[in-house]
């Protein structure tokens, strides 16, 4: 169950709503104690749909999409290999085929990496777990694995922390909850509702971006 708390959000944007501007390059978040930069001239931010769990979500000229999502993590949740087949089997009851996933190290923190494929194309998530928070990635790219291109860490390293992240076990208690999220027993279903919506930017983003 404690997986379900972090997968899936970026496709709940709608690609319809227009990018903000372009001349914000950096979006911080202290209460996330988090900041993410844009990769590159070719990126601009996506206005998010009212209620949405992605905090901040980009696009580009090529079609990728990048969402970062922040909920609330009860002090017992770490990324090992439980957390791994839990983001799993979820990801495969919203119909999404796994390519691969691991655990590796992201920002100096335990990682899993799980890449999925959805309506012919790939996706990235990378979940860590710090300050109380989790937070996710999500990249949603062409039918080539977008994990592959030469620019994906670039893309993924525009997410840093403002401070020295806080492990699981030196967090205490679960961060603030966003606006939207009012207790831990809601975190679930708040993901599942976004999870109903899966692949509406993916969609979207086969038309035209700019």
């Amino acid at each position: 169950m404690r997986s379900r708390t972090i997968l899936v959000t970026v496709t709940v944007l709608l690609a319809g709503h227009g990018a903000l501007s372009a001349r914000e390059t950096v979006k911080t978040f202290e209460e996330y104690q988090c900041r993410y930069t844009l990769p590159g001239d070719d990126w601009s931010w996506m206005q998010l749909r009212p209620g949405m769990n992605a905090i901040v979500a980009a696009r580009n000229r090529d079609g990728l999409v990048l969402a970062l999502t922040v909920l609330p993590a009860p002090a017992s949740h770490v990324v090992d290999a439980k957390f791994a087949t839990e983001m799993d089997e979820w990801a495969a009851g919203k119909k999404l085929t796994k390519r691969d996933g691991r655990i590796t190290t992201f920002r100096g923190l335990p990682c899993y990496q799980l890449e999925a494929m959805h309506n012919a194309r790939t996706t990235v998530f990378r979940a860590i777990v710090a300050n109380g928070f989790h937070y996710q990635l999500e990249l949603a790219g062409d039918p080539e694995p977008v994990e592959k291109r030469p620019d994906f860490e670039k893309i993924m390293n525009g997410f840093e922390f403002t401070s020295p992240p806080a492990p699981p076990s030196a967090a205490g208690s679960p961060g603030r909850f966003p606006p939207h999220v009012t207790s831990l027993g809601k975190i679930a279903t708040y993901c599942l509702l976004g999870g109903l919506v899966l692949g509406i930017v993916i969609q979207g983003a086969r038309g035209k971006w700019w």
